[in-house]
């Protein structure tokens, strides 16, 4: 039985491992970063906006929870707004408030995302909700396209230490870990500042979710050999246990 580690936050990992598990590979849960909302940041005049960018599930919920908090009606003004969304898990959220984002661009990232506006965008003003550690791929594209791009930071990506880092590190040497899977460019970040001086074995694969998570992982000079059709746990899940069922045919 091949396995996987999971280096996603522990809230968010429990659908990947169940699906992990349904597919018969065993998961050992190694969270690297954990969330945190933040409950300094003020609510800006959303009536101002042509559009709002969220990029993950946990930009929607600590967004839209304070929201519905403390200025309910807030959501009529987001519904007559264009709706940016990365991935299923991040547009379905959005719908569990009475929101529907934009049609989601093909593949999901922040780059296949921003593509999508309209060109030139003059003086177009729109949000982008992110975390403390988002990429800076929105705002910079909508800035050279002539449009403006306000930020609102609504949680904070924390790097965590992990009580099991030891065994993780005694795993690695054995070879006890056959694939590593990476959720964010945060995950990959934290993993490898944790793993300081652990050599990875070449046998072992690694897995990204997404066009972004993969791209953060290069720069640390890895390259994802699984990269799932979907932003999802459930479709991450699905490209790593058909990876190995094909090595396995070989």
């Amino acid at each position: 039985m091949k396995t996987v580690l999971i280096t996603r936050p522990k809230e968010q990992a429990v659908y990947l491992i169940s699906h992990l598990e349904r597919r018969g590979l065993r998961s050992v849960l190694f969270p690297t970063i954990e969330i945190v909302p933040l409950t300094t940041w003020e609510i800006p005049p959303l009536n101002r906006y042509d559009g709002v960018f969220f990029t993950s599930t946990n930009g929607v919920r600590h967004f839209l929870e304070p929201l519905l908090l403390r200025r309910p009606n807030a959501l009529a003004v987001l519904r007559n707004l264009q709706l940016f969304a990365v991935g299923k898990k991040t547009s379905a959220l959005l719908s569990d408030y009475n929101l529907t984002a934009t049609s989601l661009p093909e593949r999901a990232d922040a780059a296949s995302l921003v593509r999508q506006l309209e060109e030139p965008l003059g003086n177009k003003r729109f949000l982008f909700v992110r975390g403390s550690l988002a990429e800076r791929t929105i705002p910079e594209y909508i800035k050279s396209r002539g449009g403006i791009c306000d930020e609102c930071e609504v949680y904070d990506t924390r790097k965590t230490s992990p009580e099991n880092a030891t065994q993780v590190k005694t795993l690695l040497a054995q070879g006890m870990i056959d694939c590593i899977a990476f959720t964010s460019p945060s995950t990959a970040r934290n993993f490898f500042e944790l793993m300081t001086g652990v050599s990875l074995q070449s046998r072992i694969r690694i897995a990204a979710i997404g066009e972004t998570t993969a791209t953060a992982l290069y720069e640390f000079g890895f390259t994802a050999h699984i990269l799932p059709p979907e932003q999802t746990g459930e479709s991450l899940a699905e490209a790593i246990a058909t990876y190995f069922a094909v090595q396995a045919a070989k």
